[in-house]
């Protein structure tokens, strides 16, 4: 009776794991060509520190990045340092450029929360 008892609570921890991380987008449909923005995190408490990462998919190398980040300051590196935000929501947007001169832009939101 005892292992039956564990085999489902087993079962059930699982299947809640993957409805959890199938509603998280962890089973997302691969992404055509194109740019997306990874980061960590869209939202919090401000001020706070996020780190930003392109998410490129089938594009013609080399690329070109810039980076707006919505209060103002710029970046053209594929990866820039963690950026700084004050209280206050921001559009931060991505623009990347192929060889071909081909843009693909993807833009977020960030949300830095006042404290409360």
């Amino acid at each position: 009776m005892r292992s039956l008892s564990f085999r489902i609570i087993k079962f059930v921890i699982i299947f809640l794991v993957l409805i959890a991380a199938l509603q998280s987008g962890f089973a997302e449909e691969p992404m055509k060509s194109g740019v997306e923005i990874f980061a960590v995190p869209k939202s919090g408490k401000g001020p706070m520190r996020v780190y930003l990462e392109p998410k490129v998919n089938d594009l013609k190398e080399p690329l070109k990045f810039h980076w707006y980040f919505g209060d103002g300051n710029e970046s053209e590196e594929m990866i820039p340092k963690p950026h700084h935000y004050e209280f206050g929501k921001y559009n931060l947007m991505l623009e990347v450029t192929d060889r071909e001169g081909k843009m693909y832009t993807a833009g977020i939101n960030i949300d830095a929360a006042l404290p409360g």
